[in-house]
């Protein structure tokens, strides 16, 4: 609801704006063809469903442009080649799209706006691309080899627009970033001077802490925290008060941890153990309460 992705679709030409133009190397969108804007930027939406159960491979060549120009026709080939490389999907080729994963699709959906944009390496005809979250469904391992692949293409020259919602992955792998908060732009400017505490802290409305030295924003720790320390302070406080009967009744469901090392091992920010603090503190009331 921030406006992302609505966003995307105006700069994409799929929204006309009410307002104002969009520009591409100085020329109106409005203006460009279709095929000519095909050519020139190329779009992964966040949902691309398709009725028709193609090949992998099929999927994947429906991304080829070339528009009628022989020089490029003779490379589909080695673009393609290149590109199923790139993105590790050879082993997906012959499988039928709709029988893939989410977070496979959403491969696949990539490496065809990668071919779309595919050019001979002596060429200097400007490229856009324009992605709104294409890591959504990936395992950690296909995640940041996607966001290297924008990576290095952005140092070949493309322009890149990438939606995301993990902070930290955009501190780690943007030039600039633009916050959107209820429907406007928020904030814009390098990592640095996007991702401070205040800025983030009023956007997303919890408390959020950015490491400046390492640029590590930290944000789930922060409430897990908060609520770790009440229920640290509330079973320490009623341990204490206990008599030795239900200390030796909460001793036993709690068997292996010794109180005076349990007590301590509470003050721990691991999740496990604030269930375990949020379970003792409430099985000690309990015990209050009946005695």
């Amino acid at each position: 609801g921030a406006g992302r992705s609505t966003f995307l679709n105006v700069i994409s030409g799929d929204i006309i704006p009410n307002n104002g133009s969009v520009f591409y190397d100085e020329k109106i969108l409005e203006n460009i063809e279709i095929e000519e804007r095909s050519f020139t930027r190329s779009v992964m939406s966040q949902s691309q469903v398709l009725v028709f159960d193609f090949l992998v491979k099929e999927i994947i060549e429906m991304g080829w442009i070339d528009r009628g120009i022989s020089a490029y026709a003779k490379y589909f080939n080695d673009a393609m080649t290149e590109i199923i490389k790139e993105c590790d999907i050879e082993p997906l080729l012959n499988q039928t799209f709709n029988t893939l994963s989410g977070g496979e699709q959403r491969r696949i959906h990539f490496a065809r706006t990668l071919l779309q944009l595919w050019r001979p390496s002596n060429s200097d005809e400007p490229r856009y691309l324009l992605l709104d979250e294409p890591t959504a469904n990936l395992d950690l391992s296909h995640e940041v080899r996607l966001l290297n692949i924008i990576k290095n293409k952005a140092k070949l020259g493309y322009g890149v627009l990438l939606i995301i919602h993990d902070i930290n992955l955009a501190a780690k792998f943007s030039n600039k970033i633009a916050l959107f908060h209820e429907g406007s732009l928020f904030a814009f400017g390098t990592p640095e001077e996007v991702l401070k505490s205040e800025i983030l802290s009023k956007v997303y409305q919890i408390p959020i802490e950015v490491d400046n030295d390492s640029l590590t924003i930290k944000y789930y720790w922060n409430s897990m925290n908060a609520r770790l320390k009440e229920y640290e302070n509330e079973a320490v406080k009623l341990l204490r008060s206990s008599d030795n009967a239900i200390l030796s009744t909460i001793s036993k469901k709690y068997s292996g941890y010794p109180f005076g090392s349990f007590v301590t091992f509470v003050s721990n920010t691991d999740r496990t153990i604030i269930i375990y603090a949020s379970d003792l503190a409430e099985h000690t009331k309990n015990l209050n309460n009946n005695s």
